[in-house]
């Protein structure tokens, strides 16, 4: 990595401390144990236009979770489609699905160069109260 991509690192990381709420992840193959961490939340409006379709604004809710957090069984591990991330905000219990934005996006990304930060595309799947 160049110092410009270790700089970029780093200043990530200590923005998502400072950004970070709790949250709660669920992965598909092991969902009798769900893991506490931390993240930042972000939403991001995706424009889908077909050839001779009409515009779609599909809204992506995003979150940032450190690689180093995502462990199962002792191993890290990468989000899976259909994990599920968890989190409670004014009495309320959001659930999201680990999903793309359409068949030939990606479901997580990399945010850094470093790749220790994931950046997780979701849609909501189940609001409740908390």
């Amino acid at each position: 990595m160049s110092i410009f991509e270790t700089a970029l690192a780093v200043g990530l990381k200590a923005g998502l401390k400072m950004s970070r709420v709790s949250l709660t992840y669920t992965s598909i193959s092991d969902s009798e144990n769900p893991i506490p961490l931390k993240g930042t939340q972000g939403k991001k409006l995706f424009k889908i236009q077909k050839p001779g379709e009409p515009v779609v604004y599909v809204e992506s809710v995003d979150f940032l979770i450190l690689v180093a957090d995502l462990v199962i069984d002792d191993t890290l591990t990468t989000p899976q489609r259909g994990d599920e991330i968890s989190r409670v905000q004014d009495g309320e219990k959001f659930t999201y699905k680990v999903l793309p934005m359409g068949k030939e996006l990606p479901f997580f990304q990399y945010s850094d160069t470093g790749k220790t930060v994931f950046r997780i595309h979701t849609k909501l799947f189940k609001q409740e109260p908390a």
